[in-house]
């Protein structure tokens, strides 16, 4: 007897609801935003942590930067099955100490 299983690599976007924010508001926040571009918002959004100025900022502010940050519900946008199957064979046995593969210690695949 041989234990088989066949993988699949999905790849998946998702992405959160559309939050609008005023970046003159964080100019004067304990962490200050200094730049004058889209990108350096984004970058000093990126680089920011939530928490850290959430209660210095008006409540619509906190409610679409809190949407932003931590989304209840995410939308995909992009799924690869779409466009087809990307998927291999294995032979091997169960093995609950191969974490990274899913509880199977595989001894031979067909993956390229």
């Amino acid at each position: 007897m041989y234990q088989i299983r066949k993988c699949q690599e999905i790849v998946t976007y998702h992405c959160s609801p559309v939050s609008t924010v005023d970046p003159e508001k964080f100019r004067e926040l304990s962490i200050p935003y200094t730049g004058n571009s889209e990108k350096e918002f984004l970058d000093y959004l990126n680089d920011l942590d939530y928490d850290d100025i959430s209660e210095e900022l008006d409540e619509d502010t906190q409610l679409e930067l809190y949407s932003f940050y931590y989304p209840e519900e995410w939308e995909e946008y992009f799924n690869s099955t779409n466009k087809g199957e990307n998927s291999w064979h294995e032979i091997g046995e169960v093995n609950e100490e191969y974490t990274k593969s899913g509880g199977f210690e595989a001894r031979h695949s067909t993956f390229d």
